[in-house]
């Protein structure tokens, strides 16, 4: 018999001011002009019968690497005293977060230290809000649902679900395979709405529209607030980079 205690915080992570957005070929001409949907920070505090504490972070962002990623675990570490190699940093791969890594746009270093800020925030409230948990798993299966993003070319290349160049070359075959199963746990807390955590390897981009200059968590925000708003609990998403789900843009080609 395990005997864990689990917390849970989300803080807003969603850019303050325009800046430079990521995900469909980023540059200096895609500035955010509204936020269509919030950005946030999920922090999972979890700690076993030995009190040993693990911080997972699923955050609405594109990719972030190393150099964030330590900013993170400093501001984390520094504001809660969990070690930086306890604390897990994972993304939702949403297209349309702020750009990380165009730091010479002054918006974005800004933007880098209120979303570490921020994860500090969640954490310190996570491990606040940690009480005696039972845990439930469970997996279905998403056929049709999830689909092959990249293909490849009788050329050796390879292209997106969008064809790229393919009239340059026909297009041979796929390149992956589809993971047709979501993963979900659920956790059960007294005296406080169940925390869904689900885990779904997938490329999720849904805005769509001419310039793409919307805030946006993707597929993810819509599917996290249905969740939550059928199930009265809280939905934390955890993703891999596999498949594609892309039926359709959010917003209206001009």
């Amino acid at each position: 018999m395990y005997d864990f205690k689990v917390g849970y915080a989300r803080y807003s992570i969603s850019p303050l001011e325009p800046c430079p957005l990521s995900g469909f070929g980023s540059g200096r001409n895609r500035i955010s002009v509204r936020i269509m949907d919030e950005l946030y920070a999920s922090c999972i505090a979890l700690t076993d019968a030995e009190g040993s504490t693990v911080l997972l972070f699923s955050l609405d962002q594109q990719r972030p690497q190393e150099e964030v990623i330590a900013e993170i675990r400093t501001a984390v570490t520094e504001a809660t005293g969990i070690a930086a190699d306890k604390i897990m940093v994972c993304s939702t791969h949403t297209h349309s977060p702020p750009d990380l890594y165009m730091t010479d746009m002054p918006a974005i270093p800004r933007y880098r230290a209120y979303m570490a800020a921020q994860c500090a925030k969640a954490a310190v409230n996570a491990l606040n809000d940690r009480k005696s948990a039972t845990f439930l798993a469970g997996s279905m299966d998403t056929d049709r649902l999830n689909f092959i993003k990249h293909y490849k070319q009788a050329n050796g290349h390879y292209v997106g679900d969008n064809f790229g160049d393919a009239n340059e070359s026909p297009i041979i075959g796929h390149a992956s395979e589809v993971y047709s199963k979501m993963h979900i746990i659920k956790i059960v807390r007294e005296g406080c709405k169940d925390l869904v955590v689900c885990n779904f390897r997938s490329h999720p981009t849904m805005t769509g529209g001419t310039n793409k200059l919307e805030v946006s968590s993707d597929f993810v925000g819509p599917f996290r607030d249905s969740v939550e708003r059928q199930k009265n609990c809280d939905f934390v998403f955890f993703q891999g980079a596999c498949g594609n789900i892309n039926p359709r843009s959010r917003i209206k080609e001009d």
